[in-house]
């Protein structure tokens, strides 16, 4: 059904109201050189951003096609005609309805993941797949992810952007022996791809227990656990404030930071993928982690966010917007001395 923007939660709502198993929204002019990307994310004080590619900020597109899915029993017909009644449309709304046939679901999600190369020699695979011969070369570097619940297969623009910075350090030398901190770490992809590169140890944050989960195991499945620790956000800060040491991850805080004027934490690099809304106000507890002189990189911030970002993060860091791919920016920093206010005050 194609609809106008303000009717969407209504007819969202009478559509499974109807017996609707499932509802989908997407733009109208999908596919078109019209087509308006749109990304909503956490605000302040629990409220939403929204981004549109063009600067507007409507929660929907101007135009949009609702999919419904029913049993097939259901008579499609009837529900349109009952809609646009019920919504006291002038017409009966466009429609057109199909046969979903019965398939193989789990068959068809695992084809839809198949290995693929980011960066330069950066290969993903996962467990029901061969690795293709370039990913078995000898300067390849692969990593074999489980899909589950948790962000970050390395499809996403936002994580490519990430490896393919962590391949750049590994080149220029930051990145051997270093000790690194990724927060949110989602499925754990970057920290693992950045042992495998050369990072000595990392210390994997994440808010979600169930991402946290999946990170261990995809930790274990590329035998880098040994060197990793994970963590709830509340515990890496207990961990940090109890000066606990676990493969040289979490560095006693009276030994890291205090004495060159930076931060408290102690890390070499900090990656975080995240949202531009949380990263803003991560920006003073992502600085206090980070050593005087040690790297910064952050992705998941859209281009038309990325100069605000930037200016959040200056006061700590000498910020730079290293990257752009598909709409998407990656921002690096390299420390500076200027203290940041302790997580633990």
């Amino acid at each position: 059904v194609a609809v106008e923007d303000a009717e969407i939660d209504a007819l969202g709502d009478m559509l499974i109201e109807l017996g609707a198993v499932s509802v989908a929204v997407e733009d109208a002019r999908r596919g078109t050189p019209e087509e308006t990307p749109m990304f909503h994310e956490p605000g302040a004080a629990g409220g939403v951003e929204r981004w549109a590619g063009d600067g507007g900020a409507g929660k929907f597109w101007a135009r949009c096609v609702v999919t419904a899915m029913f049993d097939a029993a259901v008579d499609v017909e009837a529900v349109v005609m009952m809609v646009g009644s019920e919504m006291n449309l002038r017409r009966t709304p466009s429609f057109r309805a199909q046969p979903v046939r019965d398939e193989d679901w789990v068959v068809k999600v695992q084809q839809s993941f198949r290995p693929i190369c980011i960066g330069r020699a950066c290969w993903v695979a996962f467990p029901w797949h061969d690795a293709p011969a370039a990913a078995r070369d000898a300067g390849a570097v692969r990593v074999v992810l489980e899909p589950g619940m948790a962000f970050g297969t390395g499809e996403h623009a936002t994580s490519k952007l990430v490896v393919a910075w962590l391949e750049q350090q590994r080149a220029a030398g930051v990145l051997a022996g270093a000790r690194l901190l990724d927060y949110g770490a989602g499925s754990g992809i970057l920290a693992i791809f950045a042992l495998k590169l050369g990072a000595a140890s990392a210390a994997l944050v994440e808010i979600d227990s169930d991402a946290l989960a999946a990170s261990r195991v995809n930790a274990a499945n590329n035998a880098v656990d040994a060197s990793c620790a994970f963590f709830l956000p509340h515990e890496h800060e207990s961990a940090l404030d109890a000066a606990e040491h676990r493969v040289g991850v979490i560095i006693d805080k009276g030994n890291s930071g205090g004495g060159d004027g930076g931060g408290g934490g102690g890390y070499d690099i900090t990656v975080a993928n995240i949202l531009a809304g949380p990263l803003r106000e991560l920006a003073p507890t992502l600085a206090w982690h980070t050593r005087a002189g040690g790297h910064l990189a952050l992705s998941g911030v859209l281009v038309s966010q990325a100069a605000t970002l930037c200016d959040d993060y200056s006061a700590w860091f000498a910020m730079e917007h290293a990257a752009v791919d598909a709409g998407w920016a990656l921002l690096t920093g390299v420390r500076r001395g200027t203290p940041a206010p302790s997580p633990f005050s």
